[in-house]
C-alpha cells in the first residue's frame, strides 16, 4: 500500500493561528524560564541586602553600647560615686530588685556562695536574658548598675540570633539578643547578722 503524501499549504487563517500559538508558547516560556526567575532573584537579592544592612546596624549598635558602657563604668570608678551597701543578709531585696528591673521579661539568675573580706560581703551571680535589640539590653544593664543597691557588672557577652520568616515571598530575618552577664551585689556586716550561709571572716584572702 502506497503512503499518501500530504502536501497541503496552510491557509492564511491557519498560518495566523499557528503564529499566535508560537507567540503564546514563546511568551509562556519566557515568563516561566526567564522573567519569573529573574524577578525571584531580584526579590531575594533585595531581601538579602536588607538583612545585611540590618546586621550592619546591629553590629554598629553593639559596638556603640559596649563602648558607652565601658565609658560609664570608668567614669563611675573615677568619680567614686557608688550605691549603698545594705546590711547582710540582703538577698531577698536583691532578688526583688531584679524582678522589678525585668518586670514582665523572663530572666535566669544563679547566685554563687557569698565571700567575705572583713566587713564587706560579696554576693556574685550570673544573669541571662533575651531582648529584641542592644538598646533594650543597655537599658536593663544600666538600671541594674545604677540601682540603689550596690551592684558591679562584670563580664557581659551577647549573642545575636536571626529568626527566619517569609512574607509575600520575601525572606526576612528578625534579630534577638541573648545576654549572659556576671555581676556582684555588695553588702556589709555593719548592722548585719551572721548566719549559716556566711563564711568566716577573711576566708576569702589567701
Amino acid at each position: 500500500m502506497k503512503k499518501r503524501k500530504i502536501n497541503r499549504r496552510f491557509s492564511a487563517k491557519e498560518t495566523v493561528l499557528i503564529v499566535i500559538l508560537i507567540l503564546i508558547l514563546a511568551g509562556l516560556g519566557y515568563y516561566q524560564y526567564i522573567d519569573r526567575p529573574i524577578r525571584e532573584d531580584l526579590a531575594n537579592a533585595a531581601a538579602e541586602k536588607n538583612n545585611l544592612e540590618m546586621e550592619l546596624v546591629t553590629v554598629q549598635a553593639q559596638v556603640a553600647v559596649m563602648t558607652r558602657m565601658e565609658t560609664e563604668i570608668e567614669d563611675i570608678e573615677k568619680s567614686g560615686t557608688v550605691s549603698v551597701m545594705r546590711s547582710y543578709n540582703n538577698a531577698k531585696e536583691e532578688l526583688k530588685l531584679l524582678n522589678e528591673i525585668f518586670r514582665d521579661k523572663e530572666f535566669t539568675v544563679r547566685f554563687s556562695d557569698v565571700t567575705r573580706d572583713g566587713d564587706q560581703i560579696r554576693r556574685p551571680f550570673s544573669l541571662s536574658f533575651i531582648v529584641s535589640d542592644f538598646y533594650e539590653m543597655e537599658a536593663i544593664l544600666t538600671e541594674l548598675a545604677d540601682a540603689e543597691i550596690r551592684c558591679l557588672l562584670g563580664d557581659v557577652r551577647c549573642t545575636v540570633t536571626q529568626t527566619r520568616y517569609v512574607r509575600e515571598g520575601v525572606v526576612y530575618y528578625e534579630p534577638t539578643v541573648t545576654v549572659n552577664a556576671s555581676a556582684t551585689f555588695y553588702e556589709t556586716m555593719v548592722g548585719g547578722t551572721a548566719d549559716a550561709g556566711l563564711p568566716a571572716e577573711n576566708t576569702s584572702k589567701k
